[in-house]
């Protein structure tokens, strides 16, 4: 076997010689070129298709970073009377650059004073959709569930920001039992807690955050 692979080696040294000097028929160059041609073809149409699946990509990371710009929340169409739109304004509460206390809070409450659309939970019935807003320190929210007998919560009255779902809201409910506790927090007062979901974690991180510096001003004022 050894003898016999030895003797092809010549042959096949004589023949790439024969072609590198021109002596090979012609149908063998014609063969080769076909060969490089078909491989020069391959990698061309490889570069296409990755050239159009990064634009495609790049496209959806532009669509993308453009909702978070633009993104709405419309209200269900019970709601129509008091729905609301996501301004700039609003999308800085979710953006992943950093921001000043008096920027976050400002912008906080100018997103609270025009209203804000979020995912009100209890420990009955379904999730549901209010419109949360700000006047003069209270809160005040159309549809949804009563706390305290109210839909409407002093923010002095605040005893502070429970991140997650621990309340009896959202531990006995089965409306969040499926909903990521990243996106959960509650405003707890003396009897009851307004349990609230926000879109992502960016946001909810902000609104506890903004709630956080409210009740701090709030309670600064009250003191002096």
């Amino acid at each position: 076997g050894g003898g016999a692979a030895g003797a092809r080696m010549p042959g096949l040294s004589t023949y790439f010689d024969a072609l590198f000097d021109g002596d090979a028929p012609a149908a063998d160059y014609y063969i080769i070129f076909g060969m490089i041609g078909g491989l020069l073809l391959i990698c061309w149409s490889a570069c296409c298709l990755y050239f159009f699946l990064d634009m495609g990509r790049a496209s959806k990371e532009e669509a993308a970073a453009t909702r978070v710009v633009k993104k709405s929340r419309a209200m269900p169409s019970e709601y129509s009377d008091v729905s609301s739109t996501y301004s700039e304004d609003e999308a800085l509460l979710s953006t992943d650059q950093p921001i000043s206390d008096t920027d976050l809070l400002r912008t906080f409450k100018k997103v609270l004073a025009s209203g804000i659309n979020m995912i009100q939970h209890g420990a009955t019935g379904p999730a549901v959709q209010i419109h949360l807003s700000l006047k003069r320190n209270v809160l005040y929210w159309s549809g949804g569930r009563t706390v305290n007998g109210s839909r409407e919560m002093p923010v002095g009255n605040i005893m502070y920001i429970d991140i997650g779902k621990n309340t009896v809201g959202f531990q006995s409910g089965h409306s969040g039992k499926d909903v990521e506790e990243d996106l959960c927090f509650s405003l707890v007062t003396v009897n009851q807690a307004l349990d609230l979901e926000a879109t992502s974690k960016m946001e909810r991180e902000a609104m506890a955050q903004g709630f956080s510096m409210l009740m701090a001003t709030v309670s600064s004022a009250a003191e002096v």
